[in-house]
């Protein structure tokens, strides 16, 4: 999420945002810190309905999020 936005979307993305499957979010073009990642990924977890953590430890950064938002968390993922 922290790289740089798209010029050009890719065919398979195209393909989401058109049936409105995904949403890409881009921030102001400023440098990421830590306080910014926290601030776009809070953000992220409030506008969601559902959420995926994946790998997410107590030493991460997610961690605290995770613990937070327990109540948005996606239970069972089907691929």
């Amino acid at each position: 999420m922290a790289r740089q936005m798209y010029k050009i979307i890719p065919p398979d993305l195209k393909e989401l945002l058109n049936s409105h499957r995904l949403l890409i979010i881009a921030s102001d073009g400023v440098r990421q810190s830590n306080a910014s990642a926290l601030a776009r990924n809070r953000y992220i977890c409030e506008m969601a309905d559902k959420i995926i953590f994946v790998g997410v430890t107590d030493k991460s950064s997610l961690f605290t999020l995770q613990e937070h938002y327990k109540v948005k968390i996606l239970k069972e993922v089907k691929v």
